[in-house]
């Protein structure tokens, strides 16, 4: 019986230590609080041993990230309807032989500029799910 005991103090004391350091580290800092002693240092131990306090960190990076992805797919879809209007008036003039190669040329060029941006956008997507997609 006291085996059992022992064992299962044993096992929920290696769980459970490193929340008892994270009690005695904020009874302490409570006490330099107290006292009006300086902090930095144990606040500089809990911030290096928070596991939430470095998903604030990252939290801010995906807030920062996303908002500024959004803005550039906003952008995107204004060159994206750019474009359609483009292959429009591409199919339109087909059959004018003048107009065609001016046409044509503009509208491959675009399309060159397209298959460029899609690239960066894939990869850049990629990284930001790779970054924070877990």
């Amino acid at each position: 019986m006291a085996l059992l005991i022992s064992a299962g103090f044993l096992c929920f004391l290696c769980l459970g230590l490193r929340t008892l350091a994270g009690y005695r580290l904020i009874k302490a800092l409570c006490e330099g609080v107290l006292r009006g002693g300086d902090t930095k240092t144990i606040e500089d131990k809990i911030t290096a041993r928070s596991k939430m306090f470095k998903a604030y960190e990252k939290l801010t990076s995906v807030i920062v990230a996303s908002v500024y992805l959004s803005e550039l797919e906003r952008q995107r879809f204004a060159i994206d309807v750019g474009y359609t209007v483009l292959f429009l008036v591409t199919l339109t003039f087909l059959a004018l032989p003048v107009v065609n190669v001016l046409v044509w040329s503009a509208f491959f060029g675009a399309t060159l500029f397209m298959v460029i941006l899609w690239m960066f956008r894939f990869s850049a997507v990629n990284a930001f799910v790779k970054a924070f997609g877990r």
